[in-house]
């Protein structure tokens, strides 16, 4: 698909093709995809979308391409121009078979926080990689005023399934800081069976469903702070999605979270140690280096502080929802790709 009225200027003779997931209700890659197509039409690109299920096997494109995917499917494609690859990771370390794939196809890497650029480069990643910040789209995530209501609603978005979003941190602040207490609710957005589900407490509310971005609002809407507790974000954009509509965010001070500076939006959560990332079968992921574990008590204190000081943290919510919109935009994130993709033209001239 191509939009009418577009040129080729800005990139080069034969276009460009963007293959994603494209998929607002799924991962942040799809939305990414999605989000960074856009921009990059209205800076008058001519890029063309191929899904990336529609590449299930090995493929040759014209011109430069651009795969917003995990390297895993980079394989499958070549390009006749310039092959990019946006991704990222949330350990101190990439997957060695990552760095492999990165080194074996790509002429240049797009990562969306100067972590992920640090964390590629020290893995062993030899082909230029250029940090382009991802964003946040002001009609889909705008400011919303909440009245006075109870109960007071905690929001947390991620896996149950496992510990990288570090759901069980939240769980356990909250229940340090909260347990038994009717008037405050925490409330799991997930999608997918997890541990949690067995939950028996009458406060705690698990949602386990696919959501749109108008259902986001409106979960965004119902909540009043945002919990986000990752041990690792290759960028983190639920948790400045939700600042952008005024929520207080409390997040893990580590990984890419840290881009842009934490504390313009969200309250930093102290980190108490590094551990060992277990993502699977070493014979297939190899060593992934460590990631953070956030401090509960501290992120429990916080909780309790928000609860406590509703107009400073609703005054903490307006500020970060202003800073937000103005330097979390993917309109910014392609004006950097394209800069990029000039500076590696005349590296190679």
């Amino acid at each position: 698909m191509r939009p009418m009225g577009y040129s080729r200027s800005s990139w080069g003779g034969d276009g460009l093709t963007i293959i994603g997931w494209f998929n607002s209700t799924g991962s942040g890659y799809g939305r990414t995809a999605i989000h960074l197509l856009r921009a990059l039409w209205r800076r008058g690109v001519d890029a063309e979308a191929v899904n990336a299920g529609d590449v299930s096997s090995p493929r040759e494109l014209d011109g430069d391409v651009l795969v917003v995917t995990t390297p895993d499917f980079w394989p499958n494609v070549r390009a006749s121009g310039r092959f990019w690859g946006l991704t990222m990771w949330e350990t101190n370390r990439c997957p060695p078979y990552w760095v492999d794939i990165v080194n074996d196809h790509a002429d240049g890497v797009i990562v969306p926080s100067g972590f992920c650029q640090q964390v590629f480069q020290e893995s062993g990643v030899e082909v230029p990689v250029h940090v382009v910040p991802l964003g946040v789209d002001a009609q889909e995530f705008p400011y919303m005023h909440r009245p006075e209501r109870r109960p007071y609603v905690f929001l947390m978005l991620g896996e149950l399934g496992g510990f990288r979003k570090g759901w069980a941190y939240a769980y356990q602040a909250f229940w340090q800081a909260f347990r038994g207490n009717p008037r405050v609710v925490m409330v799991f957005k997930t999608r997918g069976p997890g541990m949690l589900f067995s939950c028996a407490e009458r406060n705690v509310e698990i949602i386990d469903a696919e959501y749109g971005p108008e259902m986001m609002r409106e979960l965004y809407y119902r909540a009043d702070c945002f919990v986000f507790p990752s041990v690792g974000e290759g960028f983190g954009l639920p948790p400045r999605e939700a600042a952008a509509t005024g929520l207080p965010v409390l997040a893990t001070d580590w990984s890419g979270l840290q881009e842009g500076g934490i504390e313009n939006y969200a309250y930093p959560i102290r980190v108490t140690r590094m551990e060992e990332a277990l993502y699977g079968p070493q014979d297939i992921w190899g060593l992934c280096g460590e990631w953070a574990m956030p401090d509960t008590g501290h992120l429990a204190q916080v909780m309790a502080w928000v609860h406590e000081h509703r107009e400073e943290a609703k005054a903490q919510g307006r500020r970060a929802a202003a800073w937000v919109q103005a330097n979390c935009t993917w309109e910014m994130g392609a004006k950097i790709l394209l800069q990029a993709v000039e500076k590696c033209g005349m590296d190679q001239e």
